[in-house]
């Protein structure tokens, strides 16, 4: 019986988690796109398969991590709690 009640409010706390990204999950999704980011951007012969590829099998292993480190991202104010790894404070790539 316990088993059961496991594996719904294990989805519930996942898809609750996605609305409320926290900072891998956001800077995988700016990676995605292009932006700035903390993780490099791929080559450009590279992009058109990393990234797709990159972002869905991430994207489990980044939200785990959100939703493990939330408080203390939260108190320390990581991304998009605060400034500390904000995109927007990250040294442009292309000026490396």
């Amino acid at each position: 019986m316990k088993r059961t009640r496991r594996l719904p409010c294990a989805l519930l706390t996942v898809l609750l988690s996605i609305p409320l990204g926290s900072c891998a999950t956001n800077h995988l999704f700016h990676w995605s796109r292009g932006e700035a980011s903390i993780y490099p951007q791929p080559s450009d012969k590279a992009k058109p398969y990393v990234v797709p590829a990159g972002t869905v099998i991430v994207l489990p292993v980044a939200l785990a991590w959100d939703v493990a480190t939330f408080p203390f991202q939260w108190i320390w104010g990581a991304h998009p709690y605060g400034d500390v790894l904000a995109p927007e404070n990250l040294a442009d790539p292309a000026d490396r």
